[in-house]
């Protein structure tokens, strides 16, 4: 989508407005805020939910993350409950970077196990992204 389109969509009526429109001018905007962060290297967190189920698996942000490779991608809480899902792409995306929030609360086994196995891959050949672990 351009901006012109992303316009056209902005300045119509509530009322004239699809859910595909809605759709299309989310996706620009997510997109145009990837852009900016590389440009001025912030890196950008996104919420991947705690223990949602519907429309939460990490692997959906895995085009926007291989197509922003200057962006620093924070995902929060481990894409929890989609753990195995973060790491197995953790090792191919170095602009990925597990956030453990909250992790050891909502499963004290998935926040001991991805610590273990993210240890374990950084002992191989390609050095991972360093691991975000806030309060």
């Amino acid at each position: 989508m351009t901006a012109e389109q992303a316009e056209r969509i902005f300045i119509l009526k509530e009322e004239d407005i699809t859910p595909d429109d809605i759709s299309a001018f989310q996706d620009y905007l997510f997109w145009k805020i990837c852009e900016i962060a590389a440009e001025v290297s912030l890196p950008l967190q996104c919420h991947t939910d705690m223990g949602q189920i519907i429309d939460t698996n990490v692997l959906q942000l895995n085009n926007v993350i291989k197509n922003n490779p200057e962006t620093k991608f924070v995902l929060l809480h481990c894409g929890f409950p989609w753990v195995d899902d973060i790491l197995s792409m953790v090792d191919g995306y170095p602009n990925l970077y597990p956030d453990l929030t909250w992790v050891p609360i909502l499963s004290y086994t998935a926040s001991n196990r991805i610590l273990h196995q993210l240890i374990e891959m950084a002992q191989g050949s390609q050095p991972l992204s360093c691991v975000v672990l806030s309060q």
